[in-house]
């Protein structure tokens, strides 16, 4: 299943006008935030399958795609890595995506140690934050759970030694507005030609910090 190309502008029936197609990106990146309470309502496999066909459209080091995942619906395996990762409130989700990186596959093609330890993390990242937007696009929550025991998880899901657990993604439909993401400001983060000329420390002082 390949999910339709997005054209120059969207229509949006109900405003019954077009919109720019970065106005309808954004506005899906901005309004995504972690959604923790979660409807006792299934999420269909149809659905499922839409966010990881968006999560294997993400840009991977090579071409070598890595990625691998796990989909848990199991109440009693929800449960389990609620355990592990300290954060029993995931087992309501009807659905968790275990996002893995298979070492294997990264380390090909001559990338070896740098593939396994950072191509693979910044893969995965890519995908992972693909289901996220898909998902918000959907109507679904989500919640991203990156702090987890790694060794627990990796037995309770019978992963070999070279497939690594990164990340836990709650999938459901919201019981709660998604949290509001507060983040720096443009001007604290961007830094013009080298690092430390932040746009606020050149309007300032006129050099870097």
């Amino acid at each position: 299943m390949r999910l339709p190309k997005l054209k120059k502008k969207v229509n949006i029936a109900a405003k019954g006008k077009s919109v720019p197609v970065f106005d309808v990106i954004y506005e899906n990146i901005r309004s995504w935030g972690q959604v923790k309470r979660f409807l006792r309502r299934d999420v269909a496999d149809s659905e499922i399958d839409k966010l990881i066909q968006a999560a294997t459209m993400a840009y991977s080091a090579g071409d070598r795609e890595p990625w691998e995942f796990i989909i848990v619906r199991d109440a009693d395996m929800r449960k389990r890595l609620g355990m592990a990762s300290e954060k029993p409130w995931i087992s309501d989700a009807p659905v968790l995506i275990v996002l893995c990186a298979n070492n294997k596959i990264a380390s090909t093609g001559g990338a070896g140690e740098r593939g396994a330890k950072l191509y693979a993390v910044q893969d995965l990242a890519a995908a992972g934050q693909n289901i996220l937007l898909a998902a918000t696009a959907i109507g679904l929550g989500a919640s991203w759970v990156s702090e987890f025991k790694e060794p627990d998880v990796a037995l309770l899901l019978q992963t070999p030694e070279w497939v690594r657990p990164q990340a836990i993604i709650a999938i459901g439909w919201p019981a709660e507005a998604p949290e509001d993401n507060i983040r720096h400001r443009l001007d604290d983060v961007v830094h013009e030609g080298a690092f430390g000329k932040t746009r606020r420390a050149l309007d300032t002082w006129g050099y870097g910090h």
